[in-house]
């Protein structure tokens, strides 16, 4: 996907929408006569240690309660928080301003076999 296209807006989902909202307006305030420079920046599923959720899921999976969307076998982009801190470092030294950028681990995986 293209990253100088706008996120899409769905309407079944209120918490997109805002994330899209919010970042068409901190692109807009970019503004290199004033020097304000901003960057987007676009991670999916965002990983790590110490995450209360995730090993919540790990413990309902391992206890079979856990109901598997499409079977576990849709595509999933993942971030890890250390790869995600990179990326807002790089942003932000070598951003030009009003750009968003997509951050991932690199590879697709599976929630399943995540």
């Amino acid at each position: 996907m293209a990253e100088n296209i706008p996120l899409h807006k769905m309407s079944f989902a209120p918490y997109a929408v805002s994330k899209a909202e919010a970042e068409k307006v901190l692109l807009a305030a970019n503004d290199r006569r004033t020097g304000l420079s901003t960057v987007a920046i676009r991670p999916p599923f965002i990983c790590g240690p110490d995450m209360p959720a995730l090993d919540h899921m790990v413990e309902t999976v391992r206890s079979g309660q856990f109901q598997w969307v499409a079977g576990g076998g849709q595509a999933l982009s993942t971030c890890h928080v250390d790869n995600l801190c990179h990326a807002l470092i790089l942003a932000a030294d070598q951003g030009t301003g009003g750009e968003a950028f997509f951050v991932s681990d690199g590879e697709d995986t599976t929630l399943k076999s995540s």
